[in-house]
Parts: structure tokens; sequence; C-alpha cells
């Protein structure tokens, strides 16, 4: 309640005064201990001084936390700060820059900041020799415009110390100068006493000439009156409001920025030193200023930006950056590392290398926000990485704070350096010069991934020195390339040399002996000793891990011949791919020869050549096309597997052995085998590489007796007679469709294989019509116009001919040749389909099984006639034209037809009758019968089309395109 009764009592004091200053200086502690405020009272302070000023000067950061107390509380208030550094001892300047990035870094305060001096009366003090403020001056302006501040920098003292030391003006973008009316005999006797002003403005101009040619402004750093003096008989309180009023109003007059010293009354000091203040230090004004500069510009403004109080936490990502570092200050707290040395460090690393330092420096920038010893580990690192090479762990010292963390020991790099097969000639590096560098750099630089494991803090060789290192890189390359330079691949202009283990000729002649795919001699004279070499490296490279036993000191076949590694990473190579590769995967350009279980056998080879149905035009490699056969081989042992193709390869397959175009061939046959029931002997052509050998002669006896006996068959037994491209369109389509049609037409063994192409397309042809006359008629024989039936082959007994005259409706002639089949072949399967009953006696068992299709057909319009003569009348024989009456029944009921509802509300009545609407199918379609009618009638042509049969020819016609392809079991 207490605490609420002063704040309200603040603001209403507040709201009665009001004044218009360019600035006040600030110091946060207060009482007369001299004790440190919170934030919130910082705050507070800053609230008072806002209806009198927008500008805050503080001397120093560190002290009572007051650099990030009044920073971040003038942000809030929308007000500017001009910051100041203890310019001594050299820590103290560095540990304020850390408050400052800090405050840059987590609160973007740069905006905030107008300018900064770097300490005060240092040299009328003789606290500091002049050229140590101004070096103390020229590190806080290089350190602030590296980070990326833009407010000028200066420094303040007395009068005459800045007029006697111009060499400030070399490092400094302004000079404040401290000018007191009681230290300079001024007295003030009234308000409209001007002459203590005028003797300040004096100083400011004569102080401005002399750095006129400097370029460097001038300021008023402080001055005030402090309320201790009594001048003139008036009361202090009086004398205080006349001079805050008028100086502040001169300052604005003279345009000379100006801060009034001070806020508040320091009671921690003694006598006028304590009484400067323009409040109390109870927080209470010493007197009510209420006046406006006719020259101020307004200085309050209202700011909404708001943040929350300092944290304490150390960010996550500066910690894992700080321990994933090699190089690093032995503590990330930054209280356990001189600050002086980590400033230093930083200084001098961000100038003379500044990419090191664009992650940590600058707003925005990765690790801004971490501390001061996070951010130096940061770029003590990348100098560390960068010369480790050259400077060992001396590139890590810093002056003591720098620190190498890894697991890397001297005992690993010894020992890797011992069973290295390639070496330099010396572990210690002196003595061996600059080559030792220069290979490692070229190592490096050429080959980076030999230098990956040197270059990481995990890595057990991160540490070793020098000769190590190369070492190691030189070792790789000898590895990877001895296989094609030998051990020139080891000699490094003379630098290295070989640490290898005696050869164990036994066992490097077993390895030679047991490969299954190995070099053609184990006489490294006797072979190209390149490509042996090349088929190494290439399994090597491409499979280090079958290369194992080749390298290292302890290789049990590091020291075998050329021939002997080569024969055992061969032969490791085709075990592992020989399921996907085949034989192919011991090729490796000539190099390699499979050792084959089953030697060559010439009659073995021979026999299963000349069995075979399709193979090459020759057995013999040199009379093909090699290349094709190798194809050929290729594309059907990836079509049909190792079920075909493991006895032509591998170490035990059958007849690996024999010639490229005796595999080939068996190969062909199988895929000929298998494919050629439904693909024919084309699939023996295999770009001209294949000859079918048939185990048949041709017989041209057979071959026309196909053809003479076949009820249904082509219209010419000479091709050329015919459209060739038809005939083999309905070959393909029926042996596709009906593969056990054709089965005697290819093969080894087919019995017409080798008839010609009517005689092969009249025997599938006949076999479709045989199977599927009974529901298609023959219709089943049309194929697109090329078939035609045969008619002396068919009965012509006198049951079927006086079944034929006995019916009371038959078709307008027993001539099939003088009707349209198709027409006649249609109705039948009408009948048949819809009416299975009527039909029974036209059966495989029935007696007109035999009968020709018009008669077949008589018979069954007749039973329907018989059977729907009494709702349709003479209609139910009319079939589109082809049936006629001869004895009319005598009628059991009403002639009156029976209607079935039609597409799209259509009535249509079923024989006969009225047709209510008459669709365009039909009229289409009773204009094409027209040509095919060998009876008269005045039956219009809408009226024919009401009849079921029809309707059923049209929508079947219409459905194939008025094109028929070939007969349809299911029209």
């Amino acid at each position: 309640m207490k605490g609420l009764n002063v704040a309200l009592f603040l603001v209403i004091s507040l709201s009665l005064v009001s004044a218009e200053i360019w600035g006040i200086d600030y110091t946060a502690k207060r009482n007369k201990t001299a004790s440190c405020p919170t934030y919130d009272q910082v705050y507070q302070d800053l609230v008072l001084l806002k209806p009198f000023t927008n500008r805050i000067r503080i001397y120093n950061m560190q002290d009572c936390n007051q650099g990030n107390y009044t920073v971040r509380a003038a942000q809030q208030l929308g007000m500017k700060v001009f910051i100041g550094f203890q310019n001594d001892p050299l820590d103290m300047v560095y540990y304020q820059l850390y408050i400052l990035q800090w405050l840059e870094d987590n609160y973007q305060v740069h905006d905030t900041i107008i300018g900064a001096s770097v300490g005060t009366e240092s040299i009328w003090r003789n606290d500091l020799p002049v050229a140590t403020v101004v070096q103390r001056i020229a590190l806080v302006k290089n350190w602030t415009r590296d980070y990326g501040f833009t407010f000028p920098i200066g420094y303040a003292d007395t009068t005459s110390a800045i007029q006697k030391n111009t060499v400030l003006a070399t490092v400094c973008d302004m000079v404040l100068i401290n000018i007191f009316p009681i230290y300079q005999g001024g007295t003030i006797s009234s308000a409209s006493d001007s002459s203590t002003e005028d003797i300040l403005v004096k100083m400011v101009r004569d102080t401005q000439k002399i750095y006129a040619s400097t370029n460097t402004d001038v300021w008023i750093g402080e001055t005030g009156w402090s309320t201790y003096d009594v001048k003139a008989g008036n009361s202090t309180f009086t004398t205080l409001t006349w001079f805050v009023q008028n100086m502040a109003c001169r300052t604005f007059t003279e345009k000379i920025p100006m801060f009034w010293f001070e806020a508040f009354n320091q009671e921690f000091k003694s006598g006028r030193e304590a009484q400067w203040g323009l409040f109390n230090n109870n927080r209470t004004l010493k007197t009510t200023p209420n006046f406006h500069c006719a020259n101020a510009p307004s200085t309050f403004t209202q700011s909404t930006y708001t943040v929350s109080p300092i944290s304490t936490n150390v960010a996550a990502d500066c910690q894992a950056m700080f321990s994933a570092l090699t190089c690093k200050t032995f503590s990330e707290n930054i209280y356990q590392v001189n600050a002086t040395i980590v400033g230093q460090t930083t200084s001098y690393l961000c100038t003379y290398y500044p990419q090191y330092c664009t992650a940590i420096r600058g707003v925005g920038a990765k690790y801004a926000h971490c501390n001061a010893v996070e951010k130096v580990s940061y770029v003590m690192d990348q100098y560390y990485t960068q010369y480790s090479y050259t400077q060992g762990d001396d590139a890590c010292y810093f002056n003591g704070i720098g620190q190498i963390h890894s697991a890397s020991t001297p005992e690993a790099c010894h020992d890797m350096y011992k069973l290295a097969q390639c070496r330099t000639s010396a572990e210690n590096p002196s003595g061996l010069g600059s080559s030792v560098q220069n290979t490692l750099d070229y190592l490096c630089s050429h080959y980076p991934q030999y230098c990956a494991p040197l270059n990481a803090s995990t890595s057990p060789y991160f540490r070793c020195n020098l000769t190590q290192k190369a070492t190691y890189a030189m070792n790789k390359y000898y590895n990877d390339f001895v296989y094609t330079q030998g051990n020139s691949a080891c000699n490094f202009n003379g630098l290295g040399v070989l640490n290898l283990p005696a050869a164990n000729q036994t066992l490097c002649h077993q390895v030679y002996t047991s490969s299954s795919c190995r070099t053609a001699s184990e006489n490294a004279t006797k072979v190209d000793v390149t490509a042996v070499g090349d088929a190494l490296s290439f399994v090597c490279s491409n499979n280090p891990e079958l290369c194992t036993d080749l390298r290292g000191y302890n290789g049990p076949y590091s020291q075998c011949s050329i021939t002997q590694k080569a024969s055992y990473a061969m032969d490791r190579y085709y075990s592992t791919y020989y399921s996907t590769l085949g034989d192919a995967a011991c090729d490796f350009n000539g190099v390699g020869n499979i050792q084959r279980a089953t030697p060559y056998d010439a009659d073995l080879c021979s026999g299963m050549y000349d069995s075979l149905s399709c193979r090459t035009t020759s057995r013999d490699t040199n009379q093909v096309n090699a290349t094709q056969a190798g194809l050929t081989l290729a594309f059907i042992c990836s079509e049909l597997g190792a079920q075909v193709c493991s006895p032509l390869s591998g170490v035990n397959g059958k007849y690996a052995s024999c010639s490229t175009a005796e595999k080939a061939s068996y190969a062909m046959s199988a895929y000929y085998d298998k494919y050629a029931k439904i693909l024919g002997d084309s699939t023996c052509d295999f770009s001209g590489l294949g000859t079918i050998h048939r185990s048949i002669p041709y017989n041209a006896t057979d071959c026309q007796t196909v053809y003479d006996r076949a009820q249904c068959r082509t219209t010419s037994s000479d091709v050329s007679a015919l459209n060739g491209t038809q005939v083999g369109d309905i070959l393909n389509y029926v042996c596709s469709n009906y593969p056990a049609y054709c089965t005697d037409l290819y093969g080894a063994d087919g019995r017409y294989a080798q008839c010609s192409v009517t005689q092969q397309a009249t025997w599938v042809m006949n076999q479709y019509y045989n199977d599927n006359f009974a529901a298609a008629g023959d219709a089943a024989c049309y194929f697109d116009g090329i078939g035609k039936i045969q008619w002396s082959v068919v009965s012509n007994s006198t049951v079927c001919h006086g079944m034929y005259n006995s019916l009371d409706c038959h078709t307008t002639s027993e001539d099939p040749a003088a009707m349209n089949g198709t027409t006649v072949g249609l109705a039948l399967e009408y009948i048949c389909s819809n009416n299975p009953t009527l039909c029974t006696l036209l059966n495989s068992d029935g007696p007109y099984t035999s009968c020709n299709t018009l008669q077949r057909a008589s018979f069954a319009m007749n039973q329907y006639y018989l059977k729907n003569y009494g709702t349709q009348g003479n209609e139910a024989c009319y079939f589109g034209g082809i049936g006629q009456v001869l004895v009319e029944p005598v009628k059991t009921s009403s002639t009156v037809g029976v209607i079935t509802q039609g597409g799209q509300g259509e009535n249509n009545i079923v024989g006969g009758g009225v047709t209510r609407a008459v669709s365009f199918v039909a009229v289409l379609f009773a204009v094409m019968l027209t040509a095919t009618r060998n009876i008269g009638g005045t039956r219009s042509s809408c009226h024919k089309s009401g009849h079921p049969f029809v309707r059923l020819l049209v929508l079947n016609q219409l459905n194939f395109g008025l094109h028929w392809y070939m007969p349809r079991s299911n029209i």
C-alpha cells in the first residue's frame, strides 16, 4: 500500500512540472550506503526524468549493472542513452564491451544508444597517461565499429584538459567538457542574469575553435548547481531553478548538446558532491521547474516497447556449440576466464581473420547471443583447425586461455605410424624439412577424404604430429593406388618408405589356385599388368570390403604378387555378383578366366546344339555375330532366369564351357519352346540370329489336304489372290485367343508348320467354325470376308432335303450360295440362343446336325413360326426377309402381337403388328437389307424393323462398326 501511495504521489507531482533539458547525467547508486537498485527502481527513476529530458547519460556499464538496467528501461520508455566506459583497468573495458554486446544480442539496443564516452577526467586527475587514454578510446571505437555500432565515441574531461590535448581528436568523434559556475567564479543574481551562461558558452566556443580543423564536436558533459552552495544571498533552490532554466534554454539556442549534472543527490558522497541532483535522494524534486524553451524540439515520445527482465539462463545452442569445439577456453563460465585476454583474443582474431567472426557478430548472427567465452572459443577453434597442422597445439594457446579437447592420444598416433605400410622415413618431423607439410597439403587438397579423420576432434589421430598425419594420408594413397602404380605409390619425392612384412609364398599360391575367377596366369610377366591392376583397383575401389585382407600391415595377402591379389579380389567379386551378372562378373575386360568344374567337351556341346529346335545359324561363334549372340543370351537369361540359364554359366554349369553360339542356341531354343505356340516362328528370329531346325520335313500333300478337306477355308489357296495382311491378322488373332487351334502350326514338330499361310489360316478357321457353328452358324466362317464354306463337303442327304420341304416356314432358298450366309447365321443364333428347346434336333446327336446352314436355319425358323404364329401371325416367319410361309396354320388365338417396352419409351410389337416408334437404326438397316432380299413384298422398311431378329441384327452391325473382323460366338 505504501508503494502504491509513493507511485501515486510521483504521478501527481510530475503532472505539475515540465521542463526541457537536452540531457541529464544519471548514476544508479543511492542512499548513504551506495546501494544498488533493482531494474524496477531504475525504470522508475527514468519515469521521473522523462518529463525533463529524453536523453540519459551514464558513466560506466558495470557499476550496479546500470548499463544493463538503464539502457533496457530507456528502450521501454522510448528514451535515449549516452553510455560511458570506465577506462581503467583494461579488463574492465573488455567487460563493459561484453555487457554492450550482450545487450545488443538480446535486446537490439543500437537504436537506443546515441553515443559513448570512454573515461571521465582521467587526464585531469592524472589517472592515466594521455597516450593510454587515447588507446582505450581507440579500442572501444574499433570494437564497436567491428560489431556494427555506428554511434559516436568521445571522451569527457575539464575544459583545460580537453583544450590542451588535441590528440584526442585523432580518435574522438566528440569531446565533452565539464564546466560549472561555482568553479568558474560565476554568480547568478536573478532569473534574468545571463552572465554565468555567457561564460560557459564562451568556454565551449573557445574549445570549438581549437578543434575546428579536426571535425570533432564539442559537447557539455557536465554542468549544474549544487544546493550545497549559497551565492548572492539567494536560496540555493532558487539559484538552482534560475540556472537550470536559463542554461537549458541557452544551449538549445546555441545548438550545444548539454548534459545536466545530475539527476539525483548522491548521499554516499559528502559536502557539495552529494547535492548536485535535481531530485533529492528520496526522489522528490528540489524545485518545481515549469518552462518551455523556444528553440527546443519536442523531447517526449511515447514507446510501446516492452521486454522481459534479463534472463540468467545460458542459451542451449551456445552450450551445444561450445561442447562440440576442440580448441576452447578451459571454462564456459565468464567469471573464471580472464576477461582482458578474452577481449584481446576476440579483437585480434576478428580483426585479422574476420571470416571467423561472421557467426558471432552483428544483429542476427547465429551465436551473437552467446557469452564472451563461448564466442572467443568459437573463433579460437576455427584458427586452431586452420593452423594446427603447422603450429600443432600452440595454435590453441592464446595466452593460456585455450585448451584442446580431443580423444586423440600419442599412443594411438604411434601405433598407426608403426603399422602403416607406407610411411615417412622418420616419426619425428624435425629434420624432414618442408616436404612433410607439402606432401600433406597435396594429399589433403586432392584427396580430402584421406584427411577427414585428421581434422575431426573425435578421431584418435586428431592430435598426431605432422609426420604421423602425413603417414596416415600417404598410407591411404598407397593402398588405393598400389594396384596400378606399384611401389611407386609410396615414393612422394623420396619422403615415403615401405614397411612391409615378408610374403608367404605358399599362402599366396593357394589364393591363386583356389580362385574360380582368376587371371590367365599366375606369372605377372605373362599377363597385361596394367589391365590386371585396373581390375584390382576397380574391385577394391567399388567394394573395399572385398579387399580387406589385401591391405594393412597385417593383411594376410598384402604381400602377394599383383596377379595373386587380383585373382583374390576378382574371385570374391565374381562370387558376390554371379547371381545377378552371371559369368560377366568375371570378365574384367578380358582379364578374368573362370575355372570350370566341367572342362570343355566338344561332343557334349555339339550334341546339345544338334538337339535344339531353335538355334544360331552356326555353332561356330566366328560364323555368327558374336555381339548379337551375347546380347541375345543376356536378354533370355534375364527373362527366363536361372531355371533356364544355370547350366550355361558358373563353375558347375553343364554347358558353361561351350561356345557363345552354342550357349546362345540353348537359351534361344528354351525361349522358342516356351513362346512359339503363342507367337509363332518369329519367336526364333532374334534379329536374324536364329533359325528353326524342323523335326518334320515339309509335306506338300498334307498341306493341300488340310485346305481341301476344310469345311470353312479361305476364299482361295493362293495368298497372292487375297489380302495377305488380313490373312495374317486372322491367323494371329485366332492363335492368340485360341492357342490350342495352332499347336500343329509351330515348333520343330509342328505337322503344318511349313504349310503356306493360307493353308495354316484355313486350318485354324475350320477348327473355329466347327466349334462355333452350333451357336453362330455359317457366320462362324465369315472372318471379315476371307472365309467361305465348302458346300460340297456338307451332307446333302434326303433326310435334310425332305425335312426342308416339309416345313411351313423356311428360307427363300435351300442353296446357301443364293443367300447372305451372315444373315442366315444370325437368324439361327437368335432363335437357338433365346429358344434353345426349338433347336434340340440340330445338336450334335440330332438328326439334322450335318444339314447345311439354310436347312438348319429353316428348321429353327419353322419351330419359331409354329410357336409364335398365334400372336404374331406370318410375321413370325419374316426374319429380315429371309423367310417365307408355305402353309399357314390354323390360328388358335388373337393375332394381336405381344407388346414389349423398348428403350427411350418405344413400344415395339414382337413378330408383327404396328410399330409405334421407329428407331433410326431400324430405318438405316432396312435400307441395307434392300439389296439382299430375294422375295417381293410391300412391307415398309420400318414395318420390317419390328422383327426382333432384325433389331438384333441392326444392333450387332452397329456395335461392330458394320465391319466383321471375325465371327463372334456371342453375337
